[in-house]
């Protein structure tokens, strides 16, 4: 029982040097399991990506728990920071939904791009948007290549561009 313990103490607290493949398969396995847990307490929002917040906490999660698994990090530490990271995510969501402001804050907001077959050109400048890039855009988002059957194209808070087109 003793080595028993002493084996799980080793797998939760070695780094760098001390991990070894015999180590680093349960971590991984660890990681892999506790991620799919957190990513579930994290709801759709994390895995859609839909915001600034969703792309830093996705890229932030993933080097912590790569850290967890290498030994940059014990096990526990990685997983007690992306735990945190899911919980702030949470409430940084909830607030986001419930303020309009703290959502813009936290989000960014949308950018009419095209408005009545006119482009914007400022707006479209603004965010290094070309005149190729939103016709393919509306191309492939509105299904028509002309301009002037396009009502309205946005940039979302995702960076995606949205067409609605005339009726």
């Amino acid at each position: 029982m003793d080595l028993f313990l002493t084996a799980v103490g080793k797998i939760f607290t070695a780094q760098g040097s001390q991990l070894d493949p015999g180590l680093v398969i349960p971590r991984t396995a660890i990681v892999f399991i506790v991620a799919i847990i957190y990513v579930r307490m994290a709801k759709k929002r994390f895995i859609a990506q839909a915001s600034a917040m969703d792309l830093v906490m996705a890229v932030v999660f993933g080097s912590l728990l790569s850290r967890a698994i290498n030994g940059g990090a014990t096990l526990a530490s990685g997983l007690s920071a992306g735990f945190t990271l899911v919980v702030l995510q949470r409430v940084f969501a909830h607030y986001s939904c419930a303020s309009p402001a703290f959502s813009k804050l936290v989000n960014g907001d949308h950018e009419t791009l095209v408005k009545d077959g006119v482009m914007d050109r400022d707006e479209m400048k603004k965010h290094d948007i070309s005149e190729e890039d939103l016709r393919a855009d509306i191309r492939l988002n509105g299904m028509t290549d002309k301009l002037e059957e396009v009502r309205l194209a946005v940039l979302e808070r995702s960076g995606q561009i949205s067409v609605v087109k005339k009726n």
